[in-house]
């Protein structure tokens, strides 16, 4: 009974599943490190400034949204790999994108 089962998991007809698989075991991670990044973005703003209140509720709202994002985004996975690849690369482009507002940010030139 066990290795009929154990053939029927690895089928061409159950490759979707794999790739679910592969995405939330692998590309999910990375996104841990562009969440961390949001929740830096609260160094930004002094606690006095008067505007430090709105922009931690922007900040949070972003970060929700993105989390809400980042659990849908398995629901996309598919057998086209071109759509596969494009999620697998997003977090990477996220990551990059907020580098490179921080070095925007604070200004740091590279001598």
């Amino acid at each position: 009974m066990f290795k009929n089962l154990a053939y029927n998991i690895c089928k061409v007809n159950n490759l979707e599943n794999i790739y679910k698989e592969l995405y939330s075991r692998l590309i999910k991670p990375l996104y841990i490190t562009f969440l961390i990044s949001i929740s830096l973005l609260l160094i930004f703003k002094s606690k006095s400034d008067h505007a430090f209140n709105i922009n931690k509720y922007k900040i949070y709202l972003f970060a929700f949204l993105f989390m809400i994002f980042l659990e849908s985004s398995s629901k996309f996975i598919s057998i086209n790999m071109t759509q596969n690849l494009f999620l697998s690369i997003l977090p990477i482009f996220f990551a990059l994108f907020i580098y490179l507002y921080f070095l925007m940010k604070l200004k740091v030139n590279k001598t």
